[in-house]
Parts: C-alpha cells; sequence; structure tokens
C-alpha cells in the first residue's frame, strides 16, 4: 500500500522508518511529497530467517557437540585403557620385584656370614638398595596417579617442616662443596599431609644438590602469597635454556643421560613432586630466569 501527502515547506530528501513503514521525503512542485511503503512481509520474511538460522545455528552446535563427545570418547578410550594397564602393570611389576629383590639381599647377608664381605657383596648391597629404591618410588607414583594414597589432612606448621628437612640438607652441601641458603617465613601454617609434604622439600632440595654446578649456590625459600604459600627451590647451573622447563615433570625425563648416569637419577622424583603438589590442589612449574639458575616453584 502507498500513502503519499503534500506538504507545502521543502525539504531535503530523508528516507526512515517508522514501525513498519519506510517513508521517503522528496521536492516536489514547489512543495514536500512524502510516500510511505509497507514493509511489514519484508520485515516478517528476515525476522523469519533470523529466527530459523538461530535455531537452526544452536541445533547445528549441539549436535556438533554431541558428535565430538561421542567421538573423542571412542577414539580416547583406548589411550584411558593402554594408561591404566600401564599404571597398574607398574604397580604390579614393583611389587613383584621386590620378592626377588629381599631373597638377594638375604643371600647377599649369608655369603658375607660365610665369607667376609668383600666389593663384590658391597656392590651387590648397592645395588640391590638403588632397585629397592625406584621400586618403591615407582609404587608411590602409581598410588599417587590412581588415588590409592589417603593423605592424613591437617593442620601443621608448614614452616617448621620446611625449616627442619632443609637443615638436614645443609651438612650434604657442605660436603659437596656448595651452599645452602634457607629464607623461610615463620608461622606459615597448611592443611595437608605433613609427611607428603616433607617428602616434596627433599625430592626439591635432592634434585638441587645433584644437578647444580661445581660449588654451586642452593636456595629454598618458603612465604606467604595472597591467601596460599609459595615454596621456592632455586640452584645454579652451569647452563641451561632460559624460560620454561615444565618438561622436567615429565615421567623419566632424561635431559642429559651422562649427568643422570653420574647422579643417578631416574627421572621420576620431579614427577613424585608433582604428583604431590597436584594432590594438595597446588601447581608447580619450573622456569629459569637468567639461564643461569633454575627454579622449582609450589603454590600450595
Amino acid at each position: 500500500m502507498m500513502l503519499w501527502t503534500l506538504l507545502k515547506k521543502p525539504n531535503s530528501r530523508v528516507s526512515k522508518f517508522i514501525g513498519n513503514y519506510k517513508y521517503k521525503k522528496a521536492n516536489f512542485n514547489g512543495g514536500t511529497m512524502v510516500v510511505f511503503i509497507d514493509c511489514s512481509r519484508d520485515l516478517d520474511t528476515v525476522h523469519s530467517f533470523v529466527m530459523t538460522s538461530i535455531v537452526m545455528g544452536t541445533i547445528g552446535m549441539i549436535l556438533v557437540f554431541i558428535l565430538v563427545v561421542i567421538l573423542s570418547k571412542i577414539v580416547v578410550k583406548p589411550m584411558a585403557e593402554s594408561y591404566d594397564k600401564q599404571k597398574r602393570f607398574i604397580t604390579d611389576a614393583s611389587h613383584e620385584i621386590k620378592t626377588p629383590l629381599s631373597i638377594i639381599s638375604a643371600n647377599t647377608d649369608i655369603v658375607e656370614m660365610e665369607n667376609g664381605e668383600s666389593q663384590w657383596t658391597k656392590s651387590i648391597r648397592h645395588q640391590v638398595e638403588r632397585m629397592t629404591s625406584l621400586t618403591n618410588s615407582l609404587v608411590s607414583l602409581a598410588r599417587m596417579d590412581e588415588g590409592i594414597n589417603v593423605m592424613n589432612m591437617k593442620d601443621f606448621s608448614l614452616s617448621d617442616a620446611v625449616f627442619e628437612e632443609a637443615e638436614y640438607f645443609k651438612s650434604i652441601s657442605q660436603s659437596n662443596g656448595k651452599s645452602l641458603h634457607i629464607n623461610i617465613e615463620e608461622n606459615i601454617s597448611y592443611k595437608g599431609d605433613e609427611k607428603i609434604l616433607r617428602q616434596l622439600v627433599c625430592i626439591l632440595l635432592d634434585n638441587a644438590m645433584k644437578y647444580s654446578n661445581d660449588e654451586g649456590n642452593i636456595e629454598i625459600s618458603l612465604k606467604k602469597k595472597g591467601r596460599r604459600s609459595e615454596l621456592c627451590v632455586s640452584n645454579s647451573v652451569e647452563k641451561i635454556k632460559k624460560g620454561n622447563h615444565d618438561i622436567f615433570f615429565d615421567r623419566f625425563y632424561r635431559g642429559d643421560s651422562s649427568r643422570n648416569s653420574k647422579t643417578g637419577g631416574y627421572g621420576i622424583g620431579l614427577s613424585m613432586a608433582e604428583s604431590i603438589v597436584k594432590n594438595h590442589k597446588g601447581s608447580i612449574t619450573s622456569v629459569s630466569p637468567d639461564s643461569k639458575t633454575i627454579k622449582f616453584i609450589c603454590t600450595l
């Protein structure tokens, strides 16, 4: 439908909407003509198209999401099962290894009782101790991954626990020609498993002792950071790439095979540290700020 009106006063050409009507002003024979066009049908068509697009788009997104979830489960399921089997194998194998290790250790004792201690029995005993330590670590790590360990969560002085463990390493650092600096903020309490968190401190300090350079500097600090506590263990190194080094937490990671062989590392200590922190709902990261220092920062 079209409706036009003549006005006496001239006006510039204008095109606008009033409701569902579009109107246009134009000069006409000394006056102004205003033309109205009913756009209801066109607007209804546009509205219908927009609503249909929204509905169809929403349905399409839901279907794609459902499809992705289903396919991801199908793809991830074999990997998850394989990972679970791997963890069970590590746990079972570690338990099985303990029996022959105990027998070897007992037989070594008998040999020493009959023939006395020798370099061969010393070597056997040393290797048994290493294997026992490795199997215990593997069992602990597997149990943490599976959530088997029930942690004894209670309030305790984190400051005292960290300080006591760090003091133990002072004599070790001195015997190795290295320096250990302890900077612990007092009166920091925490709710967690004290025994396991003490193990975390030992793992980080032991790692710093092993992989710091000769006559290197090691520092452990604990401070309050907002509502959380920040534990940081750093050590000097000869040379390392500047930036993030969270790859160190990968299980059995060996950045320098010859050095790991020298220090006797297996590449699972830092994995255990990461599991301990995550079981306490915290975070841990490794970073080198200057290519000469490596820092392990735990937020608990």
